[in-house]
């Protein structure tokens, strides 16, 4: 399931070449015959297949055997697998268990397994767990309903898990294309920019590939199937000089080929994020097809407004429809981890603003400190200067920083650093406004509190992926724990230089 997509492409490719929906096996040798159907689980080498007739699954070399395909050895059954929540292509474990439950029904020999989409879309490394999952299961025939709702239909990466079934439908008021509508909603909607990086991310473009060869597999459009994660694509069908069809891209037509119709003007600079025209905008310039253009372009098969429908197309209406067993308690699980994961983020924004005003009180008290315009004559030892990190932000406002080690304090004199051996000298100084060590000790609270709530929000999304916000990646996140960790050590080391009174021993830790 954690396949790069090249090699979802390679599975792919080996899929076409070999569909098995198998029930009647005659051995070429023996000429035994025996009726049932093929697992995707494998033993010693061998393939495991159900014998309906002795009840048992059995090891075999298929190439031994001639195939059949019938439904002789089936179930009489059809598996219903959903997937209309936003959430499932959000998260990788309700993604992983969706994926789990399609190779667990294909295993136990329904005649179909249909797949009932309603979705604005989700992340592409989501979309391939599930189209992988579908794309492998030759073993039980496939079929997509877009069945429209509160999302409208199959959007984006949702789209492409349509594709990876052998057979489309799609309801007579459900859409498909690269961006859906923001509604659906319970509560405040997203606004379109955040609707967009969630459900319809640039990123999903980098998945070209593999979506152009899932299409292919089933014998749909390319350059179509890919216009759904790519928002840069302009999608144009063209007559040839013979009469022929075919897709292409706009600046690639010839002054031969004359244009039929536009698919999709396409976003200039979408990918790079120079461009952000309004919402209408987006919706009428990327892809997005009716029913019946979903059909006319190929990329479903029929209109259907409910499953008996698709069950007599599919010549099994009097098949009994089991429903996958409900994710919505995983669901939850995931919303309540991504609710304290926004909640953390939140108490992280707070304690790096609470960090950055008290870092500024030590700075300027540590300065006073060593600059000061009162003469004394005092015992003076070496110290060291403390140094913050610094406060580049993070895509999120959070504030991210990079390590800066103290360094030792010169004396401005004779632009040397000072030595441990004490000496008298006479130096001036003004007494500071507020007591540095006081401050010091709010400094640290302040960098251990944050330090620990990095680590929780961490831990968190290490649980559950999918949970951070998609514009923050995991390796932000550790940067700035370890940077706020070597900070708050950075202070642990630090000594004051009071100028009329002996230093406290080095490397003593303030707390």
């Amino acid at each position: 399931m954690k396949a790069g997509v090249k090699q979802y492409g390679w599975i792919l490719l080996w899929v076409c070449a070999s569909v098995v929906w198998a029930d009647t096996f005659k051995h070429k040798e023996t000429g035994e015959v025996f009726t049932g159907f093929v697992t995707q689980r494998s033993t010693g080498g061998k393939t495991l297949v159900f014998n309906s007739e002795t009840s048992k699954l059995t090891s075999v070399v298929l190439s031994d055997y001639e195939v059949a395909i019938d439904t002789k050895g089936r179930r009489d059954s059809v598996v219903l697998i959903q997937i209309m929540q936003p959430e499932v292509l959000l998260s990788q474990t309700v993604s992983e268990k969706i994926a789990a439950a399609i190779v667990d029904a294909s295993n136990t020999g329904p005649q179909a397994i249909i797949v009932q989409i309603d979705s604005p879309g989700g992340r592409g490394d989501y979309m391939a767990i599930i189209a992988s999952a579908l794309s492998q299961t030759t073993n039980c025939p496939t079929a997509a309903h877009i069945s429209g709702g509160p999302y409208g239909g199959a959007f984006s990466s949702a789209a492409v898990l349509a594709l990876a079934c052998q057979k489309v439908y799609i309801a007579p008021s459900a859409g498909i294309g690269a961006v859906g509508p923001a509604t659906g909603f319970a509560g405040a909607a997203p606004n379109f920019e955040e609707y967009l990086a969630t459900y319809s991310p640039d990123s999903l473009a980098t998945y070209n590939t593999y979506v152009s060869t899932l299409a292919q597999q089933n014998h749909r459009p390319a350059l179509p199937a890919r216009a759904l994660v790519d928002k840069r694509l302009s999608v144009v069908e063209v007559t040839n000089i013979d009469g022929s069809r075919q897709f292409i891209q706009k600046s690639d037509r010839q002054p031969t080929q004359t244009i039929v119709r536009t698919l999709a003007e396409g976003l200039s600079g979408a990918s790079a994020g120079t461009s952000k025209p309004a919402a209408e905008n987006i919706v009428g310039a990327v892809l997005n097809l009716t029913p019946q253009d979903a059909v006319a372009v190929g990329l479903a098969d029929k209109i259907a407004g409910s499953v008996p429908e698709i069950l007599s197309d599919l010549s099994l209406a009097g098949a009994k429809v089991t429903t996958m067993g409900s994710i919505d308690n995983t669901i939850k699980q995931y919303q309540a981890a991504r609710r304290n994961i926004a909640q953390g983020l939140a108490t992280i924004e707070r304690l790096e603003e609470q960090t950055a005003t008290l870092d500024e009180q030590f700075i300027a008290l540590d300065e006073q400190l060593r600059t000061g315009t009162m003469t004394r004559e005092v015992i003076q030892g070496g110290g060291q200067v403390y140094r913050r990190r610094s406060g580049e932000r993070t895509p999120l406002n959070y504030n991210r920083y990079t390590d800066q080690n103290p360094v030792t304090a010169r004396d401005d004199r004779t632009q040397g650093t000072r030595t441990r051996n004490p000496r008298i000298e006479s130096i001036t100084t003004v007494e500071p406004t507020a007591n540095i060590e006081i401050v010091q000790r709010q400094l640290a609270d302040s960098l251990r509190n944050l330090v620990a709530e990095y680590r929780r929000v961490i831990n968190l999304a290490k649980r559950w992926p999918g949970g951070l916000p998609a514009e923050l990646p995991m390796e932000t996140l550790q940067k700035n724990t370890d940077s706020a960790s070597s900070q708050l050590d950075n202070l642990y080391r630090y000594q004051p230089v009071y100028p009329d009174v002996p230093q406290q021993p080095s490397g003593r830790p303030v707390r």
